[in-house]
C-alpha cells in the first residue's frame, strides 16, 4: 500500500480540483426534460471555441492523480468502445498542482513511444488498485515497467524536447478550454461538460447529445 504520509503528499489540496463540482452543476436540481441538456446547467460553452476542433471531437481533461479520473476511466472506456469511429476521443492531462507534473510528463511519454494503451490503464490500476507510490516520473517508470513497458525507452521520452512541448500544449489546451476540474470533457471544441452532473446524468450521455443537437 501506499505509505500514509506519500498518499496525503499526492492528495490533500488536488481533491478540491479533481472531479470539483462548479457553479452551474449546482445551480439546479432540475433534470434533463426528455433527453434535452440546458446550458449553464449540463454544459458550459467556451467563450472561444478551439480551432481545429472537429465536430465528433471529445477531449477528457484528466489527471493520473485524480481518483474520480480513475472511477470514470471504464464509463469512458465503455461509451468509447460503444460509440466506435462516431467519435474522435482523445484526452489531455491537467496540472492543477505541481505534484501533477509528473503525470503530465508520463502521459506524453507513453504516447511518445507507442505505450498509452497499454501504460494508461495500467498506471490507472497500479496507482488506484495495487496502491503502488508513483509521485516522481521514476517511481511512474518502475511501475509501467512491471506492466511490460521499457524503462529506459520511457525515460528517454519523458526527458525528451518533444515531450517538454507536449506537456506545455496541454497546459495552454486546458487555459484555453477554462477547464477547472478534472475529469471534464470538451466536446467539439465549443463545450465543457463536468463529471459532476445535477440530476446524476452521464457526462458522455451529454455529450452523445451535444454532437447530435449542435446547440
Amino acid at each position: 500500500m501506499i505509505p500514509r504520509l506519500l498518499f496525503i503528499t499526492l492528495v490533500t489540496g488536488l481533491l478540491a480540483a479533481c472531479g470539483g463540482k462548479s457553479e452551474s452543476a449546482s445551480a439546479s436540481s432540475t433534470g434533463a426534460s426528455g433527453g434535452t441538456y440546458r446550458e449553464g446547467v449540463h454544459y458550459e460553452r467556451l467563450a472561444t471555441p478551439i480551432a481545429g476542433a472537429a465536430d465528433n471531437e471529445v477531449v477528457e481533461v484528466f489527471s493520473y492523480a485524480c481518483p474520480a479520473c480513475a472511477q470514470f476511466q471504464p464509463e469512458i472506456d465503455a461509451w468509447k468502445r460503444e460509440r466506435g469511429n462516431a467519435i474522435v476521443l482523445r484526452y489531455e492531462p491537467a496540472e492543477f498542482h505541481p505534484a501533477w507534473q509528473p503525470f503530465n510528463r508520463a502521459f506524453h511519454a507513453m504516447r511518445k513511444i507507442g505505450a498509452l494503451g497499454r501504460g494508461h490503464r495500467a498506471l490507472f490500476e497500479g496507482l488506484y488498485r495495487g496502491g503502488q507510490p508513483a509521485q516522481t516520473i521514476d517511481q511512474i517508470a518502475d511501475l509501467l515497467a512491471g506492466a511490460g513497458i521499457d524503462r529506459e525507452s520511457f525515460m528517454t521520452a519523458a526527458t525528451s524536447p518533444e515531450v517538454e512541448a507536449a506537456m506545455e500544449s496541454s497546459r495552454n489546451y486546458v487555459k484555453l478550454a477554462a477547464v477547472g476540474s478534472t475529469p471534464t470533457l470538451v466536446v467539439a471544441g465549443r463545450y465543457r461538460v463536468q463529471r459532476n452532473q445535477p440530476d446524476a446524468s452521464k457526462p458522455t450521455a451529454v455529450a452523445d447529445w451535444l454532437i447530435a443537437n449542435k446547440p
